[in-house]
């Protein structure tokens, strides 16, 4: 199985056969707020840049492929800031 991982907001490179276009409609239709898809064109080859808008998750699309959404920050560092921010108990 192929996973793909997008951090929020950092666009990401993926040639364009790796991912069939029935996929990418598949992505577009259902998944448009979690991610945007655009196509680029490049004398080198032509690729899909995915971009991870602010969820974390997963996405399975299909048996062989998911998109795994992580966050800018690490885990322990956003429940460190939430801690901070809302004087929680430490998950310590």
């Amino acid at each position: 199985m192929t996973i793909i991982k997008l951090t929020e907001y950092q666009p990401d490179k993926i040639p364009r056969y790796q991912i069939s276009e029935s996929v990418i409609d598949e992505l577009q239709q259902k998944y448009s707020n979690q991610v945007t898809v655009n196509l680029e064109y490049s004398k080198t080859g032509d690729y899909w840049q995915l971009t991870s808008q602010g969820w974390v998750g997963y996405i399975p699309l299909t048996n062989e492929l998911s998109i795994q959404l992580q966050p800018k920050v690490p885990l322990n560092n956003l429940f460190g800031m939430l801690d901070y921010a809302y004087n929680l108990r430490s998950f310590d």
